[in-house]
């Protein structure tokens, strides 16, 4: 396990993070509601996140994965407990010629 986190894997997180906002982005926009449902919060955090990826010295490919937790159609209705919830895993590839 890393206990630090170096230049290029710093970079691995950015580029993940901007993949998977960009990926997400619309989602994003669909719940933006407060404090004005303007709809632009999923594209202005992508656009935030490519911009700083952009800027990296850093080798700009590479694939992420995404690993949460989704609650299952029966547990949001109370059915069955929270603790069953069902592991997700999202594949990111990103990719920049800049």
């Amino acid at each position: 396990m890393t206990k630090t986190i170096d230049g290029p894997a710093f970079a691995q997180m950015i580029f993940c993070a901007s993949a998977a906002l960009d990926s997400n982005r619309q989602q994003l926009n669909d719940l933006n509601v407060f404090p004005v449902p303007d709809g632009d919060t999923g594209t202005n955090m992508s656009l935030t996140m490519a911009s700083a990826a952009a800027v990296s010295p850093h080798k700009k490919t590479g694939v992420c994965l995404l690993y949460s937790f989704v609650l299952s159609p029966l547990t949001s209705l109370g059915a069955v407990p929270h603790h069953d919830l069902a592991p997700s895993v999202k594949e990111f590839t990103y990719s920049s010629n800049s």
